[in-house]
């Protein structure tokens, strides 16, 4: 028997898929767990997977898993991967001096709330000829959540707050940004019992 977390996973372009992440378990009655093999002319005691996901292009993609029993039964299930296409997040204006942060009735952090601290140093003099600052994507996040984390993708910040949330607590996931405009995500904490 071949049990699934999901009958159908979505990710985003560019996320890293791996097939096996959404099988919950592959058992036999009699044998009882079955064992992934990599050998695809597989007939007997094991199970295989093939997929056509292809991670870096939008659409839609099956996974197949066919499994044999030490007797060489054979059984077979699939499911259904949609990669969505990333959206592109237009960089902000000059003007604007607020990034987005979660919505919760907290403030923002202060930068002393923030682990990893982007602030910059004081010791640092300048001088007569110091140059504008080219703006390189270094993760430096402006507007970071409360959690003091930032995030590439929405599905990492969402495993992160999901294992570290505070007993009490809630989460929300919101947009920031580095110092280049480059879209991150953030996790903002706040008290369920309010």
């Amino acid at each position: 028997m071949i049990e699934l977390k999901k009958e159908k996973v979505e990710i985003t372009e560019g996320d890293k898929f791996d097939p096996v992440s959404n099988i919950a378990s592959v058992k036999d009655v009699v044998d009882g767990d079955i064992k992934k093999s990599d050998d695809k002319k597989l007939t007997k005691n094991g199970y295989i997977i093939t997929s056509n996901v292809n991670a870096k292009k939008a659409g839609s993609y099956k996974v197949k898993i066919i499994a044999y029993d030490v007797n060489g039964n054979k059984t077979e299930k699939e499911y259904v991967v949609t990669v969505k296409e990333k959206s592109e997040e237009p960089k902000p204006s000059q003007n604007q001096t607020q990034q987005q942060t979660p919505q919760t009735n907290h403030t923002p952090p202060t930068t002393s709330q923030n682990q990893g601290s982007t602030k910059p140093s004081t010791n640092n003099k300048p001088t007569n000829n110091q140059q504008t600052q080219t703006c390189v994507a270094n993760g430096q996040w402006r507007s970071i959540g409360n959690s003091g984390v930032a995030f590439y993708t929405e599905a990492e910040a969402d495993a992160w707050a999901e294992a570290n949330v505070p007993e009490h607590k809630g989460y929300a996931i919101g947009t920031v940004h580095d110092i280049c405009g480059k879209q991150g995500w953030s996790v903002e904490f706040f008290d369920l019992q309010q």
